[in-house]
């Protein structure tokens, strides 16, 4: 009997390992204040105020998926349980970023909104010269990226690397399993 608890003990103790970094990690980059019920983040002249529960939760997915994907990696993913955990994780840390991709569009629209605006206003002040004149040369249109363009790329291409590697992780445990079958 006590060889059975034993390794669910372990990987317990595993789990707890991984929650105790995010909370070190939460601790280390917002104080005390990461204890709260909410979590108060000042960034230049916004101000965002998010429950702490799903940041943790988020951070433990993450801290959790690269404990287990590492620990695996190094046995060549031979052990049934660890394997699920660490892909229950994975697919967890793919659902996280694409809800944080969706708030990341959220923001996109809203900064499109506002760039709108501003141009709405600009063009309202001052006179229209019909014809236009020769000389005036237009201004080069602005191509520019945006901040939010760039997380949601990276967002995506982190997806991609993730479900790779439960790829990889799959691939693994299935030639373990054949190998195992064979002897």
């Amino acid at each position: 009997m006590m060889t059975k608890v034993k390794p669910l003990l372990i990987e317990f103790g595993w789990l707890l390992l991984s929650a105790f970094i995010t909370a070190l990690i939460l601790a280390l980059m917002f104080g005390k204040e990461a204890f709260q019920q909410n979590l108060s983040i000042n960034l230049h002249d916004t101000y965002f105020v998010t429950p702490s529960i799903p940041v943790y939760i988020t951070l433990f997915i993450i801290v959790g998926f690269l404990i287990y994907y590492i620990k695996e990696f190094r046995i060549k993913f031979s052990r049934k349980t660890q394997n699920l955990i660490t892909i229950i994780l994975g697919l967890l840390f793919i659902v996280a970023l694409t809800r944080i991709g969706q708030a990341v569009s959220s923001f996109k629209v809203m900064e499109a909104a506002f760039n709108m605006q501003n141009q709405n206003e600009s063009t309202a002040k001052g006179w229209k010269v019909n014809p236009p004149l020769p000389n005036l040369k237009k201004p080069a249109p602005e191509s520019t990226v945006s901040l939010y363009t760039i997380l949601e790329y990276l967002g995506i291409l982190i997806q991609v690397i993730i479900a790779s590697l439960l790829i990889k992780l799959g691939y693994g445990w299935g030639k373990w399993q054949r190998d195992k079958s064979v002897l």
